[in-house]
């Protein structure tokens, strides 16, 4: 999605793209299994399991995740010549 990676993976021998997001200031839940709505990163966007009734308004992203997105070519604004 726009250059982001999940905040945590289910599958920890993910070795096409790395393991989570590489951006320091998105939390990483340890064990996503384990702790599930506890985790730190669970209202993230690109949390990999999507919590039951979640609303658009509770999703969040981290600053960083926000300045990938918005330079990614397919979310820009198209800009005039």
């Amino acid at each position: 999605m726009g250059g982001l990676r999940h905040t945590t993976e289910l599958f920890t021998q993910d070795v096409t793209c790395g393991r989570t997001d590489p951006l320091p200031d998105t939390p990483e839940c340890q064990d996503v299994l384990a702790f599930g709505a506890s985790c730190p990163d669970y209202d993230n966007l690109v949390f990999p399991l999507l919590p039951s009734g979640r609303r658009s308004e509770e999703v969040e992203l981290s600053t960083q995740q926000g300045w990938v997105l918005r330079r990614n070519p397919l979310v820009r604004p198209h800009l005039a010549p």
